[in-house]
């Protein structure tokens, strides 16, 4: 599968620890409008005869469908735009640039923002050089890769794998550590140098020309978690018992990372689970700050954290160890994927209360959808007051998962009630308490 395919398939599927409050009551600027995003769905921008040949063919044929289905691409306040979601693991630092360079052509040539997402940890099985410890025969080979992967126990046991269900329970190379210092300096690499100065100078470009709007942003990384195996029953038993097919042990992560914080057997964390959400903090910190450093504004990036997998106890925050709290570091403002599901069943209160606690200030949605804990669906304009009547900023809507869960997503995010809305949004006719 070429470069290009395989990205664009996984588009489907899709720094030192602050624990400060973020914005710390930032405020909107008054000329700042509001984004609606959406996600490249590769499935909506091929014929069957006809793939596309270049990235910029598939964005333009994405951004055209959008045009089609919505007709309005901006009013004084309100700004429709197209998400690219970038593999810096996967991608050569050639395609990267190909692909924000084509972005912002296109962009510009069709009049709509681009938003562009960060694959940091799931899929990095472009770099055996990095995590390919085990297998002496195959390419990147080096025992000593075994640091930069995530360990089972104290006894710095490196786990053989990751195992996720989007739709589908799959097995991914090993579960990076987030604190190895090879991985930190190849992060601090890319965020800087590969991805963020190359977008920086294209913003400029836009701005020289007065189309600052027309970037809306960077959701900073994928949803970060330091699997806990061992509590997977709970929430998943299909992923459990894909685990359990494929002989691996059902444990907890992150002692690699725990290890470089200065834990150990002797000396371990007072509270386990705190500690390992000060791990997820600080790798997103590593990426946001990485980005700045390249020259974007704090307030065009965004970092994601499973909103309804983040409450104190619960049985989703006891596998991915990130609260909401990780959500908030010092070059970013905070974003939550918001499906109305898990601890967010019942609706987005928890998310509203830490986000005061806090004085956060604007913030994103950057991986929604309208579907809710029954299979159904939130109504549309509904969902979008629960955003943007609370101080959002952004909301990227996502049609990544894998099986039918996929097709679900497309299928509620463009119903007839949702483009209505849609429509609405854009038109400048709904209003919003928070946004006058």
């Amino acid at each position: 599968m070429n470069t290009l395919a395989r990205a664009l398939l996984i588009g489907l599927v899709a720094g030192v620890v602050s624990c400060g409050g973020g914005g710390g009551g930032e405020t909107l600027p008054p000329d700042e409008p509001l984004y609606l995003v959406f996600m490249l769905e590769p499935i909506a921008t091929e014929r069957p005869s006809e793939p596309p040949a270049t990235p910029k063919e598939a964005f333009t044929r994405y951004v055209d469908l959008l045009s089609r289905r919505l007709g309005v691409h901006a009013t004084e306040h309100r700004q429709l735009g197209f998400g690219i979601l970038l593999s810096p693991w996967l991608q050569t630092p050639q395609e990267i640039g190909l692909w924000i360079d084509d972005a912002f052509d296109v962009a510009r040539e069709r009049s709509i923002a681009v938003h562009f997402a960060i694959e940091s940890h799931y899929n990095w099985e472009g770099r055996p050089d990095l995590w390919n410890y085990f297998d002496p025969a195959g390419p990147g080979y080096d025992p000593a890769n075994a640091d930069n992967v995530e360990w089972s126990d104290w006894g710095r046991h490196p786990y053989p794998a990751r195992f996720i269900d989007w739709g589908t329970p799959q097995r991914l190379a090993p579960h990076m550590c987030y604190a190895s210092p090879r991985i930190r300096a190849e992060v601090a690499r890319l965020a800087k140098d590969v991805i963020g100065a190359r977008i920086a100078a294209r913003v400029a470009e836009l701005r020289a020309a007065g189309l600052g709007r027309l970037f809306s942003g960077i959701t900073v990384t994928s949803e970060p978690s330091l699997d806990d195996y061992s509590s997977v029953g709970a929430i998943d038993p299909a992923l459990a018992a894909f685990i359990d097919a494929q002989g691996a042990t059902r444990s907890q992560l992150g002692y690699c990372a725990l290890t470089n914080a200065g834990f150990s057997s002797g000396a371990p964390p007072v509270d386990l689970r705190a500690s390992l959400a000060d791990a997820n903090r600080g790798w997103v910190a590593l990426w946001a700050s990485g980005l700045r450093a390249g020259g974007i504004d704090r307030e065009r990036l965004f970092t994601h954290i499973a909103a309804g997998a983040s409450l104190p106890g619960s049985a989703g925050v006891n596998f991915t160890n990130a609260p909401l709290s990780v959500a908030f570091v010092a070059d970013a403002r905070p974003g939550f994927t918001t499906y109305a599901q898990g601890d967010l069943a019942q609706g987005f209160a928890p998310l509203y209360a830490e986000l005061e606690q806090r004085r956060a200030g604007p913030w994103a949605g950057v991986e929604a959808s309208f579907i809710d804990a029954r299979g159904g669906a939130i109504d549309a304009e509904t969902y979008l007051r629960w955003h943007f009547d609370h101080g959002a900023v952004r909301l990227v809507m996502n049609a990544g998962a894998t099986g039918d869960l996929g097709m679900h997503l497309a299928q509620v995010n463009w119903s007839s009630a949702a483009v209505a809305a849609y429509r609405r949004f854009l038109s400048n006719d709904l209003r919003f308490e928070s946004h006058p």
